[in-house]
């Protein structure tokens, strides 16, 4: 009996059927033009689906498995129609993201299981936004309903299934002046008589249940805002598309996938990328986090591209842009395919990145090249840009013609500044009688200038000196690089201290996990001591900085430390350490952002960033010069960095107050 056991398995295993590949599948759900009935507002959620359905074919989903409902196709019914299809269609071992972009609102509670007295729900098509005689929330899609039609599904993956919910909504108020379009309300759904416990409810931010089940596939939920926060829209700033902020840095994070790419690590660099487009909103995540993206089957993406489209013998478009971090300017390559790398051979073409949009990029040709010859081609990035420096700014009525003449003609002639009436990143705004803001389009606080103390010239130049600041710390942000040789990493190691003599010495070294809040949120607190450890992995000696990224965009260089100069900060293939300061985190409160940077030799950042690139010795290295000319800022553009010369690290968290 056990030998035609085996000799079954055998045959079962050479019809692919015991070890059958797991199909991917996504639904895409969108609604941004509700019916005027309804009494919600439109939104830009039809934008998402390009961004997400893109993404995921670059990480293997195809057409046929992607379903797509958008506006009157996403009614209630239509929405459990689909799950319902996608359930019976799935098999054991599958992978499953399912994406909504809408709007979202609290509703009155019908099961007597919730703390504050409110279900969690996403606005279908069908739903409106108040209670009536007529209409009692029927088609409001409840957390709970969602967490049975998951559990379905789930059932069907199987414990080797693998389930990615993104929900580009929130339940919180909309926009309190109207700066950015967000996606939700303040309104409750609630009938007039309705009377619920006042308890805050902080147990969950998506209410959607994502408890272990070992008989159900794993999952996990990402949410563009903490339950209290607004989700706000991104308006591209080359084609002045908006997209939901959540959906367009899960979209670039995902370009940067590999296999070993966790939950946790995708969630990281979504924060990054959303401190940058929506600072003031904390995307959050839930579910089994530290679990291998899509299980372990994402795609690593090739570090070439090929050609999408022949437009004539000196333009060609490839189908990748600002989502994989290219930016116009960057330099390319023409190999033979199967070339290992552009260091290995001579290209038989160069080119520049020019009208680079989030999901493709033409290329300028410099010499002339068949379309055969180009289409048989390997296209490699050889220089690096990282975006333009340029920041759109709006100057409201200042209510001081002098002040706004002033401004408006020293920004027009800074070229990382422009002046727009609509769409802007930063306003410039009168708050009282004695005080000027700059803040962001979400609301955030970027600095305020006591205008009583101070003479129209000197309010122009600090405020002329944060804009470029603002400027110069997203473009920091944006720098993402990797070379296998540095591959050089930190960990944030809480501690608690106590005085030995005249100083400080740690008392005890806490767990990370205790520092993770609501929605694996990493959050200290304003006075927490810290300790960093640099670890090695890579095959070559590195020397390493670590870059401080504040909320309100002011950068400072945490190491080295004063005193200490770059060469004292060496790390050893294989080698791990934790070095001796302490530091301690402090104001301002907000997503903080620590960049880890990587060379072969030693940089000097501090003295670039202590002289404002004003050094005596011209920087040496293309990393340096690029941090220089960040604070020169003599251009709207950015020098590019030669690829492989650099790695970057980064961990970002927030602050709040004690």
């Amino acid at each position: 009996m056990r030998q035609i056991k085996i000799l079954l398995a055998v045959f079962l295993l050479s019809l692919g059927i015991l070890n059958a590949e797991p199909t991917k599948h996504a639904l895409i759900i969108a609604v941004g033009e509700y019916p005027s009935e309804g009494g919600w507002s439109p939104i830009s959620s039809v934008n998402d689906v390009a961004l997400i359905q893109g993404a995921l074919l670059q990480q293997g989903f195809t057409q046929d498995n992607i379903s797509i409902i958008v506006n009157e196709g996403a009614r209630k019914e239509g929405i459990i129609d689909e799950f319902t299809r996608l359930s019976g269609k799935v098999k054991e071992g599958d992978i499953v993201v399912i994406h909504f972009s809408g709007h979202g609102q609290q509703i009155m509670d019908n099961g007597s299981d919730e703390l504050d007295g409110y279900d969690e729900s996403l606005i279908p098509f069908d739903a409106k936004l108040y209670f009536s005689s007529n209409y009692k929330g029927e088609n409001h899609l409840r957390d709970d309903e969602i967490t049975a039609l998951l559990n379905t599904l789930r059932k069907n993956l199987g414990e080797s299934g693998d389930v990615l919910v993104i929900l580009d909504s929130c339940h919180s108020g909309t926009g309190t002046r109207g700066l950015a379009k967000s996606r939700g309300t303040d309104v409750k759904f609630r009938s007039p008589d309705y009377d619920p416990a006042e308890n805050k409810d902080e147990d969950n931010f998506s209410e959607i249940e994502t408890s272990d089940n070992e008989n159900f596939a794993s999952l996990v939920v990402l949410s563009g805002a903490s339950q209290e926060e607004l989700n706000y829209e991104y308006i591209d700033r080359n084609s002045g598309t908006s997209y939901g902020s959540l959906s367009y840095s899960f979209s670039k994070a995902l370009a940067e996938a590999t296999p070993e790419t966790t939950y946790r690590a995708l969630f990281d660099k979504i924060k990054v990328e959303m401190s940058m487009i929506a600072p003031k909103q904390s995307p959050q995540i839930e579910g089994d986090i530290d679990k291998e993206i899509f299980g372990g089957q994402a795609v690593d993406q090739q570090p070439y591209f090929m050609i999408e489209s022949w437009l004539d013998e000196k333009t060609v478009t490839i189908n990748a842009g600002n989502l994989m971090g290219i930016f116009d300017g960057s330099e390319v390559g023409f190999y033979d395919i199967n070339t290992s790398g552009p260091s290995q051979s001579e290209p038989k073409a160069t080119g520049k990145i020019v009208n680079a949009s989030a999901v493709e990029s033409d290329i300028v040709i410099n010499e002339t090249l068949s379309e055969e010859d180009a289409k048989n081609s390997w296209i490699f990035i050889t220089s690096m840009n990282f975006g333009s420096m340029s920041i759109k700014v709006k100057i409201g009525n200042l209510k001081n013609k002098e002040l706004e003449n002033k401004l408006s003609s020293k920004c027009d002639s800074l070229p990382t500044v422009e002046i727009v009436k609509k769409d802007p990143e930063l306003i410039i705004e009168k708050l009282n009688a004695d005080t000027l803001q700059i803040i962001t389009t979400d609301e955030l606080i970027v600095q305020q200038i006591n205008i009583k103390e101070t003479n129209v010239e000197e309010a122009t130049n600090q405020i002329v000196e944060r804009l470029k600041g603002y400027a110069q710390a997203n473009l920091l942000k944006n720098i993402s690089m990797t070379d296998p040789d540095l591959n050089v990493t930190f960990e944030i190691i809480p501690v608690t201290v106590k005085r030995s003599g005249s100083r400080f010495v740690v008392d005890e070294r806490l767990p990370i996990e205790s520092k993770m809040k609501n929605g694996n949120q990493l959050v200290f607190e304003n006075g927490d001591p810290f300790k960093i450890k640099i670890k090695n992995d890579g095959y070559a000696e590195a020397y390493y900085q670590l870059i401080d990224i504040q909320s309100d965009n002011n950068i400072n260089i945490l190491i080295p430390g004063k005193n200490r100069t770059s060469a004292e900060y060496i790390i050893y293939p294989g080698e791990e350490k934790e070095l001796g300061e302490i530091f301690v985190f402090g104001e301002p409160f907000g997503t903080e952002i620590f960049k880890l940077v990587a060379t072969r030799e030693p940089i000097d950042l501090s003295m670039i960033a202590t002289t404002r690139g004003e050094t005596e010795n011209a920087p040496k290295s293309p990393f340096e010069q690029l941090f220089a000319e960040s604070y020169k800022q003599t251009r709207a553009g950015t020098l590019s960095v030669p690829q492989s010369s650099v790695n970057v690290f980064t961990i970002p968290f927030k602050i709040v107050e004690k």
